[in-house]
């Protein structure tokens, strides 16, 4: 058993959820669980999910996202936040820009070369939930 907070579909119509074990299921379109595997460290929940260009982005409560070969499920990229920045949201554009929502309000762009630029800060605890 296990609690999911993400959910995505790629372009074939599979389904990927991530889970509080820090795997990502695949789902048919029966519902039916055709693979998990590990992403997080240890049981680190995987928080957020994108399917974007034949890629799988998911980010989650080590403070990680990472873009993963759905066909090898090996992790092609992995940009740290560190540990305790809870990744909220993720949405990736066609030309390698990221934005990360972050469990205490903060938005970061990271560019496809990697840097990193935050453009908004909560002046509260909150998160952010969703990004387009």
């Amino acid at each position: 058993m296990c609690s999911f907070a993400s959910v995505c579909w790629d372009e074939s119509g599979t389904c990927w959820s991530g889970g509080s074990n820090g795997k990502i299921y695949c789902w048919d379109d029966n519902r039916t669980c055709k693979d998990s595997f590990q992403v997080g460290k240890g049981k680190d929940f995987i928080c957020a999910l994108q399917y974007v260009n034949g890629k799988l982005w998911a980010g989650g409560k080590d403070g990680r996202v990472q873009c993963i070969d759905t066909t090898t499920k090996q992790v092609e990229k992995c940009i740290d936040f560190g540990y305790g920045n809870i990744i909220r949201a993720i949405d990736v554009d066609n030309n390698g820009n990221i934005l990360v929502g972050q469990r205490d309000g903060t938005i970061t762009c990271v560019d496809a070369s990697g840097n990193k630029t935050n453009i908004m800060s909560s002046h509260s605890d909150g998160e952010v939930w969703g990004l387009a």
